[in-house]
């Protein structure tokens, strides 16, 4: 018999049992997150900035959606990071932090994305 056939690390490892099974538990985690779906803060990108009808800064876009002061760092992260998907960099305002114009994609404004 070969070394390592049947052994019962092998047969653990195929039923994703002991130390594999966190590891593959994560990679589903990341597939779940790559999955193409709308999340709140992109839904609230797009409705801003089309009831807006002109283009908002970050900044304003997080003070909407968030509501709340004073904004903490990730809630502008997440309007960063979610804009993308349904607006479009106008430029960067030359002011302190270089803060991002942004503008409602016109091709994806009547999407939706499932």
């Amino acid at each position: 018999m070969p070394a390592g056939v049947g052994t019962v690390s092998n047969v653990m490892l195929m039923g994703l049992s002991g130390a594999r099974a966190p590891s593959i538990r994560r990679a589903q985690l990341v597939m779940a997150a790559n999955r193409p779906r709308i999340g709140y803060v992109e839904r609230q990108v797009r409705r801003e900035l089309i009831a807006a009808g002109h283009a908002l800064t970050t900044r304003q876009l997080a003070e909407r959606i968030y509501r709340t002061t004073p904004l903490e760092n990730w809630h502008l992260g997440n309007v960063r990071r979610s804009a993308p998907k349904f607006a479009v960099r106008v430029r960067r305002i030359r002011r302190r932090g270089l803060p991002i114009l942004w503008a409602a994609d016109t091709e994806t404004e009547g999407l939706s994305r499932k």
